[in-house]
């Protein structure tokens, strides 16, 4: 299942101050006061955790073979 961010949006007139509501299984997480450097740190984090889980799965997907 994908828990998408459902929105990501400038506050407070400030083009880089940003807040991210992102809903998982059901439950919302409000971010605010987010500065570009910190979506960078997500995305960077975001990109590791994927990078990770696509690795795990071609290990398991061979181990099947």
């Amino acid at each position: 299942m994908r828990a998408p961010c459902t929105s990501i949006e400038c506050t407070g007139g400030n083009p880089y101050g940003f807040a991210c509501r992102i809903k998982v299984a059901g439950r919302s997480f409000d971010f605010d006061g987010l500065d570009m450097g910190d979506l960078q740190a997500m995305k960077g984090a975001i990109n590791k955790a994927m990078t990770h889980a696509r690795r795990a799965r071609r290990e398991w997907e061979g181990a099947q073979e």
